[in-house]
């Protein structure tokens, strides 16, 4: 389709919230999920992240798996990330290429070293980085066939509406947290009968977690 496979991917607890309402989120999952994390990454080309995950979890988003087999360090895909992320930000002394993705008058953080990428696209109406040109920048210009979206609400939430995810996996915690930190919002469907559906389920335990993955249906 000219763009990459696109998986999304978050932790959240059993009534859905990825944090607290301070913003808190470290951790919800377990270790074993928290490893699974590592090696989802390993098979990816790109990882995605965006402004809210950079400022409120400060990512690292290397793959970093128990295991001594090679892999290819995936690129860490940044949107509109600000220029004032601080210098001690783990994304800047953490493994792997980073490229950084903002609009015609944004610039990189100035703290990002000259070997890194800048992407700049345009503004939707919603006031978001349009996305579908990123995606296909994606696969075109730098060879990505598979991404990983690790967050957050608002992204998930564009490339739900926007049609633009493939599939989505779920890292599931015995734990209920309460509040409003939902793992996607945008602007969503106005009747059930709209929603996406989900199928070829997976499920896997992972210590006290449920991972559960599934296709987005076309």
């Amino acid at each position: 389709p000219g763009r990459p496979f696109v998986l999304l991917k978050w932790a959240a607890s059993l009534d859905g919230k990825i944090a607290t309402n301070s913003g808190a989120s470290r951790w919800i999952s377990g270790p074993e999920s928290r490893a699974e994390v590592h090696i989802l990454r390993t098979l990816a080309d790109a990882v995605m992240a965006a402004r809210g995950t950079l400022l409120a979890d400060d990512p690292a988003l290397d793959a970093r798996p128990e295991t001594d087999a090679p892999f290819h360090p995936p690129l860490r895909v940044l949107i509109d990330a600000p220029q004032d992320l601080p210098t001690q930000a783990r994304i800047f002394h953490s493994a792997g290429p980073r490229l950084w993705v903002c609009d015609e008058q944004g610039a990189a953080p100035t703290a990002s070293p000259p070997a890194d990428k800048l992407l700049r696209v345009a503004r939707g109406a919603d006031g978001l980085l349009a996305l579908a040109p990123i995606l296909r920048a994606l696969r075109a210009e730098h060879g990505v066939r598979r991404l990983l979206v690790e967050g957050g609400a608002q992204l998930h939430g564009a490339l739900l509406d926007q049609r633009l995810a493939d599939a989505v996996v779920r890292y599931e915690a015995p734990i209920l947290l309460g509040g409003t930190r939902s793992a996607c919002s945008g602007q969503g469907v106005e009747d059930p009968a709209h929603a996406l559906r989900l199928d070829h389920e997976s499920r896997r335990s992972l210590g006290t977690d449920l991972r559960r993955a599934f296709l987005i249906q076309a």
